[in-house]
């Protein structure tokens, strides 16, 4: 019996993964993690980043950078460099930095996708607490949140709160599993549900972001729903398959093909559909090709349409400069009477997150007096910041506020969050 024993100890032994240091695979980690601020007087705090491969690029989630032609990393050895925003695609929520100076090797992908109860570790700056390394278990298989995006986003558990956007989410050894990019919506900070864009994503997003071959996500004109039980049994179908068509909007793709609302989408090139989230992987597939098939049903017949996807033009919207426009108070939560004394601050908004308070006045902005009526109306939006108050607080004493609407907290392209899908998708 003890040798029975021995033999089934050595054997467990054996056959577990060894990892001489773990603690260096997660010290490459946090060497290869930037921390991303804006370049401009604001040094506003944007997220997380990390070194891809060589070292001379580094990924982050286009949520970060946002429109930045550029942005400022900070290394775990405390130095920053500027780095140029090369390339982003703000639907699949990646971009692509560039670092010619870095020193640091970048990391490298995990040799194969994250597992059903696989220990995982995000790294990153949450609410701005640099290099910052939580450790948790992918909780879920590969789920699709945008339905309408071909992507896949690993589910976990490692604490991930604002700031951890763009880090990179790795296993013992230090290698890339995936990229953190977004919680639970209408949650302030984490609850237990995270997700972060796979790497096996990434090795297909970011070369073809490099190059200027990655195409936009093909949008058809379409509103579309599962069909489930109830709809299937009010048509007369006699299994739930296949998705809705709910609306068609005019001169678009789908509408060119001939697709009309109340038709049900089985099949696209050949496959079969059987929930909305399904086409965006067959549009991605059939790019190339510029041509897509679908099989529909149309009041009881069966139909073959051939869609055109060729004529879809990326065209970037273009980043507007801030123009000098006037600005209510209300806006940023404030009321103010003749006198330009605060009577209100709204809760949960900019001013009460500054730390303004009712029965406090407004002296200057922006360096100039509050005293003409016609000033006190609002405030002239000439930068990308918003207006710095002197205030007269109530104990007689002055300070100086800054309230920023566009500081990440408040700003929804930088606020990491996804909530649940809804019945009705676009294409």
């Amino acid at each position: 019996m003890k040798a029975i024993l021995a033999a089934a100890l050595l054997f467990l032994m054996t056959s577990q993964p060894s990892h001489a240091d773990p603690a260096a695979g997660l010290e490459r980690a946090i060497a290869a993690t930037l921390v991303v601020h804006s370049n401009d007087a604001t040094e506003s705090f944007l997220g997380s980043a990390f070194l891809w491969k060589a070292g001379n690029i580094a990924v982050t989630c286009a949520h970060v950078v946002g429109r930045n032609p550029e942005v400022r990393v900070t290394f775990a050895d405390g130095h920053d460099e500027l780095a140029r925003v090369l390339a982003r695609d703000p639907v699949r929520d990646v971009a692509v930095l560039s670092i010619p100076q870095g020193a640091e090797p970048g990391l490298v992908p995990a040799p194969a996708p994250a597992e059903l109860g696989q220990t995982v570790y995000a790294v990153g700056a949450p609410l701005g607490v640099e290099f910052t390394v939580t450790r948790g278990m992918a909780s879920a298989r590969p789920r699709q949140l945008d339905p309408s995006v071909p992507i896949r986003l690993i589910q976990h558990d490692a604490a991930v709160n604002n700031g951890n956007s763009g880090g990179p989410l790795v296993d013992i050894d230090g290698r890339v599993l995936g990229m953190n990019s977004q919680i639970v919506n209408g949650a302030p900070n984490f609850i237990g549900l995270s997700f972060a864009i796979s790497v096996e994503d990434l090795e297909r997003i970011v070369p073809q972001l490099l190059t200027e071959t990655l195409r936009p996500i093909v949008r058809l004109g379409i509103k579309v729903r599962a069909v489930d039980g109830e709809i299937a049994a009010a048509l007369g179908i006699a299994r739930a398959k296949g998705v809705l068509v709910d609306e068609v909007r005019p001169r678009r793709i789908a509408a060119r093909a001939g697709l009309q609302a109340g038709d049900i989408i089985t099949a696209m090139n050949g496959t079969e559909i059987t929930a909305p989230g399904e086409m965006a992987f067959q549009l991605e597939d059939a790019a190339p090709s510029g041509r897509v098939t679908l099989d529909v049903t149309r009041q009881g017949v069966a139909r073959r349409l051939v869609l055109d996807i060729g004529r879809v033009v990326h065209r970037p919207r273009p980043n507007p400069a801030p123009q000098a426009a006037e600005i209510p108070w209300s806006d940023l939560g404030l009321q103010l009477d003749d006198h330009a004394n605060i009577t209100a601050v709204a809760p949960g908004h900019v001013a009460a997150f500054a730390g303004v308070t009712q029965g406090e006045q407004v002296m200057a902005v922006n360096g100039k007096p509050l005293d003409r009526p016609d000033a006190i109306a609002g405030w002239k939006r000439q930068a990308i910041t918003g207006p710095l108050l002197l205030l007269l607080r109530k104990g007689k004493d002055t300070t100086h506020v800054i309230l920023d609407p566009w500081h990440p907290w408040f700003n929804p392209q930088v606020a990491i969050g996804v909530g649940a899908g809804p019945d009705q998708i676009a294409f």
